[in-house]
């Protein structure tokens, strides 16, 4: 049962990396397809990361006192409205490419 354990937690932090990767490697492609300068995309990828910084502390509090069920809940929501948001607005601004 240990190793089932430990080898999850292997592939889940493997899978993080590789998403980090991911991001630092595609960050050229970005700032040629939307015509960034190196301070936009500087921005482009700090905001995310300052913004998660700064809620971390309280959804942690919340968390420690006794709400998980519903961060996570409300966690799930939050995302599903942001991918239909970036749905939408693919949709409006169509495709470039075609």
């Amino acid at each position: 049962m240990g190793g089932g354990v430990l080898l999850v937690a292997l592939a889940i932090e493997f899978l993080d990396e590789l998403v980090g990767g991911a991001h630092g490697a595609a960050l050229p492609l970005v700032r040629h397809d939307l015509h960034l300068s190196y301070g936009q995309l500087g921005l482009l990828s700090a905001v995310p990361l300052v913004i998660g910084s700064l809620v971390e502390l309280p959804i942690g509090v919340l968390s420690s006192a006794g709400h998980r069920r519903t961060l996570f809940l409300a966690g799930g929501v939050v995302f599903a409205v942001a991918l239909a948001a970036l749905l939408i607005a693919a949709h409006h601004a169509g495709d470039s490419r075609r």
